[in-house]
């Protein structure tokens, strides 16, 4: 095993080889470790993690993909949400002896973490408040990786996401206002930056999901 697989393992933040496993029953402990570990970082629960069902080396996901919870011998069908994603349920104790069935070989599908954020209320709010989540992944990554840190992934943004396109957000600084608009998706990506912790942010209109962006 390398280093850096080592240490995506020990992060649960690019578990895509070892999510992958050997056959069609994908263990759930490495990812619960890593939630676990983690978990002194996120006191207020501000971010949630969630396992995000991909195509490996194909546009989509097979049509007839489907994914059980294996648990004290018995299956149980998962329901994947729009963006393919399901909770792993890490808080519970015995989720950790828990495997995901899959039926397709792991070079059609692959396994990744996604790690939505608490969503602010409202359309106006401080930039300390908008990126409430980004020091809480910082901590996060600092307790997993310790003097591995070099290796592990860095926060570069804040990523948002309206109900629809056409949408914005402007923070106001003191030395100016700066406008950011989504894309066709709804998405926009705004910098991380912690000196402008007592910007004033404006939203066009309530968002629908925040995540820290990683890279």
């Amino acid at each position: 095993m390398t280093l850096r697989l080592a240490l995506a393992l020990t992060l649960a933040l690019s578990a895509t080889q070892a999510l992958a496993g050997e056959g069609r029953d994908v263990p759930l402990a490495p990812v619960c470790d890593g939630v676990t570990k983690a978990k002194p970082a996120d006191p207020e629960d501000i971010i949630h993690v969630m396992m995000v069902a991909k195509p490996k080396d194909q546009p989509e996901l097979p049509p007839d993909l489907a994914l059980e919870l294996v648990k004290d011998g018995k299956a149980t069908p998962i329901a994947l949400d729009a963006d393919h994603g399901f909770d792993p349920r890490c808080d519970e104790p015995s989720m950790r002896e828990a495997s995901i069935r899959v039926n397709q070989p792991r070079d059609k599908v692959r396994f990744g973490l996604a790690f939505p954020a608490r969503v602010p209320t409202g359309t106006a709010m401080s930039y300390a408040k908008l990126a409430e989540s980004v020091p809480v992944m910082i901590e996060a990554i600092r307790r997993q990786a310790g003097l591995l840190r070099f290796l592990a992934p860095k926060v570069r943004g804040i990523r948002l996401t309206f109900a629809a396109e056409g949408q914005h957000v402007t923070i106001r600084l003191p030395d100016g206002v700066k406008r950011f608009d989504a894309d066709a998706r709804g998405v926009v990506v705004l910098p991380w930056n912690p000196d402008w912790s007592t910007a004033t942010v404006q939203l066009s209109e309530p968002l629908s999901a925040i995540t820290p962006e990683l890279h």
